[in-house]
C-alpha cells in the first residue's frame, strides 16, 4: 500500500490540472506552475512564456523564487491576519531541504554559464533516451543538476502535501490564545491527524503567498513542487505514476478478496484506512 498512499499524495494536488487527452507528464497543464514564476517581483520578475524552453534559465530562476517566496513560511516568521508574525513551524522541520537547496541552486547558477542555450526539447530526448542524442559534457553536469534539484522539491511537496492532507480543521481551538500555540515539529509527520488555531487566518504578505490560508498555501506549495518535477521529468515521479496501473489492479484484487473472507465491520475499517 506505500505505493497507493504515495500516489494519493501527488494526486491530491494535481489531478486538477490532468488533460487526459495528452500523455506522460503531458497530461498535466502547468499553468499553475506559470503563475507562480510570474508572482516575483523586482530582480525576480520573470515570463513564464520567454523562459520555459531554456531549461537551465528556467531551473535557475525557479528554485531561486522558490526560496524567496515560501523561506519565511517554512522556516521562519509569517504574518497571519489577526495574529502577526508568526512562527508555524520548527526551525528544523524544513531546514534541511532549505539547505540543500540553497547548495544546489548556488552551484547550478555557476555551472549554467559554462552551458550555451539548452532547450527543454533537448532536455527530454536525452532523458528519455530517444534517438541518438548525447549530452554534452556541460549539458551533463546541468542535467545532473537539476535531476537533484528535482528530486528534493518533489519530496518536499510530497512532505508539505502530507502536512495538508492530515489537517483536521476543529472550530473549537480557533479562539485558542497565540501564546500557548508551538510551532509545528517534526514529530507531527508521524500522527494521523492534527490541527493548528490558524488554520483559516490569510496570510498577510507580498507575492504569490499573499492572502492565502495556512491550508491553501500547504496545497499550492505542494502543488507546485510536484508539478516542477513533472516539468523536469523528475525519474521517481515518472517510476510512481507509471506504477499506478499496477498498484489498481492490486488493489483491485485485495478488495475482492477482502470482500469474500472478512467481516462487513473489519473490511469497511480497512477500506476507510486504505481509501479503496
Amino acid at each position: 500500500m506505500r505505493h497507493k498512499f504515495e500516489l494519493d499524495k501527488i494526486h491530491r494536488f494535481v489531478r486538477q490540472f490532468l488533460n487526459t487527452d495528452a500523455g506522460g507528464f503531458e497530461n498535466y497543464d502547468l499553468s499553475l506552475l506559470g503563475l507562480f514564476y510570474e508572482s516575483g517581483f523586482g530582480a525576480n520578475k520573470y515570463k513564464f512564456y520567454q523562459d520555459k524552453d531554456d531549461i537551465s534559465v528556467f531551473a535557475l530562476n525557479f528554485f531561486e523564487l522558490f526560496i524567496k517566496q515560501f523561506e519565511n513560511f517554512l522556516s521562519d516568521k509569517t504574518e497571519l491576519e489577526e495574529w502577526g508574525q508568526t512562527t508555524i513551524f520548527s526551525n528544523d522541520f524544513f531546514i534541511m531541504e532549505l539547505n540543500k537547496l540553497r547548495v544546489l541552486v548556488h552551484q547550478l547558477s555557476k555551472d549554467m554559464f559554462s552551458c550555451p542555450h539548452f532547450s527543454r526539447d533537448r532536455f527530454i530526448h536525452i532523458k528519455l533516451g530517444t534517438g541518438t542524442i548525447s549530452p554534452s559534457p556541460e549539458e551533463a553536469i546541468i542535467i545532473r543538476m537539476i535531476n537533484d534539484l528535482s528530486d528534493l522539491i518533489v519530496e518536499l511537496g510530497k512532505k508539505i502535501g502530507q502536512l495538508s492532507m492530515n489537517h483536521i480543521p476543529d472550530n473549537k481551538i480557533l479562539s485558542e490564545p497565540k501564546e500557548l500555540y508551538k510551532p509545528i515539529d517534526p514529530s507531527i509527520l508521524i500522527a494521523t491527524s492534527y490541527t493548528v488555531p490558524f488554520y483559516n487566518k490569510k496570510i498577510r504578505s507580498t507575492g504569490f503567498l499573499s492572502d492565502k490560508t495556512y491550508l491553501e498555501a500547504l496545497s499550492d506549495i505542494s502543488t507546485i513542487c510536484i508539478l516542477a518535477g513533472m516539468y523536469f521529468y523528475n525519474e521517481s515521479l515518472s517510476s510512481l505514476i507509471e506504477k499506478e496501473i499496477e498498484v489498481n489492479d492490486v488493489i483491485k484484487k485485495t478488495k475482492t478478496n477482502l470482500e469474500r473472507i472478512a467481516d462487513v465491520a473489519t473490511y469497511e475499517k480497512l477500506r476507510h484506512v486504505y481509501n479503496f
